[in-house]
């Protein structure tokens, strides 16, 4: 940067990309602690999401631009729904295994302190993060004994069997059952365990792996395929189109989420919208069925000749 001198408390600055501006230097201090400060919130959200994440597993979810804040929302009470039903099942089987005489004023009372109790657990079990990435949220799972496959595959289940959707702001909802540094060496390492207990040898299953990048420049997408392809065992066929498992690589900046899922292909990939689509060509209409190329433009030009030849025709 060459400063340049203009009169009294005015200084002419002129930068290396040919942009120049008259300003004080108070101004200029306050534009430069300005930027400085941004950069610094942005590196300390990654740091933060990666010394948050490393080691444990999440979900990642992805909506609009601009619509974050509604995301979390949505995000958060339907995991709290989530872990209420599991919770509710748990309570009901170990109270049914109880065969004690107890009235209904005292079964009463166990029921309102478990909603007590699952109410005041309401949002431990989650917490949100942002990424860093415009459209992109991480949701930290607490308690390690919840897996996120088995989470996300539910409410795509039930969403299937209901044909309601419980995402509004939600686009894609992915898994991540390890979480570690977005390195080559540390996702072989992470995906290691995954690979020998979903896939031990001998087996005959369909697999393929897909890596989805957000932001991340330190993972080169053949090479990480491969690499993670390789550690299974040579008796598995790889198949694109109908795989009986998928690996799923997801690198989001300076980290990266490995999961194995059995339903990522079946449940339509863990996206929202190709779900709606299914629901709205399994009814028959024709809204949710993807139009061929240039079939607008030939209904409406044929749609357009037949009322001009009825309207000739009428005036005749």
């Amino acid at each position: 940067m060459i400063v340049w001198w203009r009169g009294e408390n005015q200084y002419m600055y002129s930068f290396d990309e040919g942009r120049s501006f008259f300003a004080s230097p108070a101004a200029l201090h306050n534009t430069m602690s300005e930027r400085s400060s941004r950069k610094k919130s942005y590196g300390s959200v990654s740091l933060k999401l990666s010394n948050t994440l490393k080691g444990r597993c999440g979900i990642l979810f992805t909506c609009f631009k601009g619509r974050e804040h509604a995301a979390k929302r949505e995000i958060a009470n339907v995991l709290a729904e989530i872990v209420e039903d599991a919770a509710e099942t748990s309570s009901s089987v170990a109270r049914s295994s109880k065969n004690d005489n107890k009235t209904a004023s005292d079964a009463l009372a166990e029921e309102i302190n478990a909603l007590r109790a699952s109410k005041a657990q309401r949002g431990k079990s989650f917490r949100i993060l942002d990424s860093g990435v415009t459209g992109v949220l991480l949701s930290a799972i607490r308690k390690p004994h919840l897996d996120p496959d088995a989470l996300v595959s539910k409410v795509f289940r039930e969403m299937q069997s209901t044909n309601k959707v419980r995402f509004r702001e939600c686009i894609r909802v992915l898994p991540m059952q390890v979480v570690t540094s977005a390195t080559l060496r540390h996702v072989v390492e992470a995906s290691r365990p995954l690979i020998d207990k979903y896939f031990p040898k001998g087996g005959t299953k369909k697999f393929r792996v897909v890596y989805r990048n957000m932001m991340c420049e330190t993972l080169r997408r053949k090479e990480l395929i491969l690499k993670v392809a390789s550690l299974v065992d040579s008796t598995y066929a790889v198949d694109l189109m109908k795989p009986d498992l998928t690996v799923l690589i997801i690198g989001i900046r300076g980290i990266c989420g490995v999961a194995v899922s059995p339903h990522h292909h079946a449940l339509c990939d863990y996206n929202v919208n190709t779900l709606i689509r299914q629901f709205v060509s399994e009814d028959g209409s024709t809204r949710g069925r993807k139009r061929t190329q240039g079939s607008r433009g030939e209904h409406s030009s044929a749609s357009r000749k037949e009322a001009k030849k009825k309207i000739r025709t009428d005036e005749k």
